[in-house]
């Protein structure tokens, strides 16, 4: 290889890579300045910043408790990403994305008025927003809540942020985006998901009229769908036909031709089909995979 040869690419390939750095930078800094002024907004007099690879974790939390869960949620957002198989070498956004999170409800239902300028929902525990600037995700839990159950909303959220990005423009149906939620923290948590896995297979087998994936998500057993949606959705992201899963997300795209995307054009968007999902999917439910 010539030394003219080299000293073109590099001429070509580093500008462009300190142009991305640079904006990658500013959009940090900025995101960073705009977290402390929300949650100034809050009355929050010392605002506790945890910054990582990829995100902020932020709100009315203990600087040691943001620091664990901040290291937590980098791990399952960088598997979130990956298993989202994002194009290029940009990833998601320019910049990081904030969580907030706020163990007291109150203070959430403050943030989500304040910063969101919405009136936030009487059950609502989480928010999010991937599509402007203000990139962020807010968590909280609900009064009484388990140990754990806050750290486990928030790394829901992102995850489900995540997916909202990669599928834009398209708008996907809630179940889909927490089954797909779901099924990535337990495949970040093997410990979480041997117990779901073992009631899927459970219900192949005990119910009399036969399991199908659209139960999970247009079945009438309300307490088996979410299992079943998730399921279905640790199988399109995780298992053998992973690959299809960016052209399956193409397929909730409202067009001239899809006036009304729903999971049996995204099916076929992606070459696939409701009979064939249900034959590959409960085989691989089978297998204990």
């Amino acid at each position: 290889m010539s030394a003219r040869f080299i000293a073109v690419t590099l001429f070509c390939v580093l500008p462009f890579s300190a142009t991305f750095a640079d904006e990658r930078s500013d959009a940090i800094a900025a995101q960073k300045s705009a977290a402390v002024a929300n949650l100034k907004k809050l009355d929050v007099a010392n605002p506790s910043v945890q910054e990582t690879d990829d995100l902020f974790v932020c709100g009315i939390v203990a600087a040691d408790k943001a620091k664990a869960l901040a290291d937590h949620l980098q791990k399952h957002y960088a598997a979130t990403v990956k298993a989202l198989k994002f194009e290029g070498n940009e990833g998601p956004w320019k910049g990081k994305l904030a969580i907030y999170v706020f163990p007291d409800k109150k203070n959430y239902a403050s943030f989500v008025r304040t910063v969101e300028q919405r009136r936030p929902e009487s059950e609502e525990i989480g928010s999010s927003e991937v599509r402007s600037d203000e990139l962020h995700v807010a968590v909280t839990a609900k009064p009484g809540a388990p140990a754990g159950a806050l750290d486990a909303e928030a790394a829901r959220q992102v995850a489900a942020a995540l997916l909202t990005r990669r599928a834009s423009p398209a708008e996907l149906p809630e179940w889909f985006k927490s089954a797909f939620a779901r099924a990535v923290q337990m495949r970040n948590d093997p410990k979480s998901a041997g117990g779901d896995r073992v009631k899927v297979r459970q219900l192949l087998a005990r119910r009399t009229n036969p399991v199908k994936p659209s139960d999970g998500w247009m079945g009438s057993e309300e307490k088996e769908k979410p299992i079943i949606a998730t399921s279905v959705l640790e199988y399109l992201v995780f298992g053998p036909e992973a690959a299809k899963f960016p052209m399956l997300l193409s397929g909730f795209r409202a067009s001239e031709e899809n006036v009304s995307p729903n999971m049996d054009t995204a099916l076929k968007a992606a070459g696939m089909t409701p009979e064939g999902l249900d034959k590959a999917w409960r085989k691989w439910v089978q297998s204990g995979k």
